[in-house]
């Protein structure tokens, strides 16, 4: 048995034999991830993550330059299976926003429409330059839906599904009915599911959108396969897309886009499906439902006429705004000037130092909108999707000052008709699975990740503006401007909401006064010294 002092000169001794092997030897490299731009696909640059490499050599890690290599990504087979298959053995992530509920009364029933079977994005790989898994097909793309494997679910209202290696396509059409011969028109709610999956192995989060015409149904980001389960993974967004109902004509084409790219690099694609849940009134012989309220009461209550007494219809639909899907009457999907193909989605950039260089696109309004000047109610719905500036990379956000992140940069929607503001948003940033680590984002994703947030303006004051089309010798203008947006593309859905007076009352009214302060309007100045104001992060895809 070892005395006392014996028992601490041997402590003593090992430790300096410790650290003398520490200074002999060189430490091993620190591993780190590495975010910069992926080459140019056809299409867009999208926001890659290298292997780990080495740390920078210096004291620390004691590694010398010369062994601070960087290792050969390895290289995987592309994997085109359908994921989760097994339930059992697939992970689900979830996004912790409330989705939609469906309508809960005794006398409303159902029925779920397969608007896209479980299609793959990209649909196909170059065989001859990418090995993919043997007994698996490099192809699964269709020109019509005869061409759909049966387990992929009810492909009837299928078209094609098309891939150029970056830009992946799907189309088709909606149903000349709706369940059981309800019409579009005569629905209570419409809820929009698109599911996905994604197989174990290494690909980024990509942007998705769904289109009904050229209205933007669903838009959002997916999911990154994870390095810490070695399973596959499901998720699923639900959107009301209730208020398209009058927009909605049976043959409708709808389009499905999910831009991304296969490689032995980047070696699973993203599999998704859509379906259209319709909730709808058991019809009965002594029934009969309507879609919205009897607009002539509703534009008295807003004139304030007193002598109108409460109805049931009040009660159920009121003019402000409140927690009940308003359906209105006319749907006016806003499309940029020469977009061809279905292309509803808004691409625009700026330098974001200054007003006049702000990312804005300008709509013009059909002349006809305001013909019959009964125009009661109006809501313009956008959905703004940041690039880089809401994917920021590595350890830091977007903003910094000298070597320090000093958080996200204050970005704002600004809304104006015929030039005038009338309204801005704050924008709520989105972090998707790519963002800051994506080891962050396996189990929970920050919320709005797989359905991005909209942001819904009351035009209602302009209604004496937008009902006289005389006001205006040419056609109304609808602007969308990024306040502050800098140096990486947004990308905007707009979708303008009327409701119309079925009766001989029209609001009329002057041209609002809108103060605002200079400094919305003053160049955007920093005072930190070596800080920038630009997007740091390097795009999405």
């Amino acid at each position: 048995m070892l005395e006392r002092w014996q028992q601490q000169q041997l402590l003593l001794l090992l430790l300096m034999a410790l650290a003398w092997s520490q200074q002999a030897a060189p430490a091993a490299a620190v591993p780190f991830r590495v975010y910069e731009p992926c080459p140019a696909y056809a299409g867009g640059v999208g926001l890659c993550r290298k292997e780990p490499t080495s740390m920078k050599p210096g004291r620390r890690s004691g590694v010398s330059p010369a062994a601070a290599t960087k290792p050969v990504p390895k290289q995987l087979p592309v994997d085109m299976r359908l994921p989760c298959t097994d339930m059992q053995s697939c992970k689900k992530n979830v996004d912790v926003v409330r989705q939609p509920d469906p309508p809960t009364a005794l006398d409303i029933s159902s029925c779920t429409i397969n608007l896209m079977p479980w299609s793959a994005f990209p649909c196909a790989f170059d065989a001859d330059q990418y090995a993919g898994l043997p007994g698996q097909a490099s192809d699964l793309c269709y020109t019509n839906n005869s061409e759909v494997d049966a387990a992929l679910g009810p492909s009837a209202l299928a078209r094609n599904l098309t891939t150029d290696g970056y830009n992946n396509l799907f189309y088709g059409v909606l149903p000349q009915q709706l369940c059981h011969g309800i019409e579009v028109p005569q629905v209570e709610s419409l809820l929009l599911n698109v599911d996905f999956r994604l197989a174990t192995g290494r690909q980024f989060d990509r942007t998705y959108s769904f289109q009904i015409g050229h209205a933007v149904a669903a838009f959002g980001t997916c999911s990154e396969p994870s390095r810490l389960i070695n399973a596959d993974k499901t998720w699923s967004t639900r959107v009301d897309v209730s208020h398209l109902q009058p927009y909605m004509q049976p043959g409708m084409p709808t389009r499905f886009s999910l831009s991304n790219v296969l490689s032995n690099t980047y070696n699973v694609p993203i599999w998704a499906r859509i379906t259209l849940d319709v909730y709808y009134k058991t019809p009965t012989p002594s029934t009969t439902s309507s879609t919205h309220v009897g607009a002539s009461h509703v534009v008295r209550r807003a004139l304030q006429v007193p002598e109108l007494p409460e109805s049931a219809a009040l009660t159920r639909y009121p003019l402000s705004m409140s927690s009940v899907q308003l359906v209105p009457d006319e749907v006016i999907p806003l499309v940029p000037f020469g977009k061809s193909d279905m292309e509803a989605l808004s691409v625009i950039g700026g330098d974001g130092d200054r007003p006049a260089h702000w990312p804005n696109v300008t709509f013009e309004l059909p002349t006809t909108m305001s013909v019959a000047g009964d125009i009661y109610r109006a809501q313009l719905h956008v959905v703004p999707k940041g690039n880089g500036a809401m994917n920021p990379s590595g350890a830091s956000t977007n903003s910094t000052c000298g070597e320090y992140s000093t958080g996200e940069p204050y970005r704002e929607v600004r809304v104006y008709v015929d030039g005038q503001l009338a309204g801005f948003y704050p924008i709520s940033y989105t972090m998707y699975t790519g963002g800051v680590d994506p080891r962050l984002w396996t189990a929970i994703v920050a919320g709005n990740t797989y359905s991005l947030p909209v942001y819904v303006y009351d035009l209602s004051p302009w209604l004496g503006v937008l009902n006289n089309n005389a006001s205006n010798s040419n056609n109304h203008t609808i602007t969308v401007e990024l306040f502050g947006a800098s140096g990486n593309d947004w990308v905007l859905a707009n979708t303008l909401l009327l409701w119309r007076n079925s009766g001989d009352i029209q609001v009329v009214g002057q041209r609002p006064v809108m103060v605002a302060s200079a400094s919305m309007y003053e160049p955007v100045v920093s005072k930190c010294a070596g800080g920038h104001l630009g997007d740091a992060g390097k795009g999405h895809s």
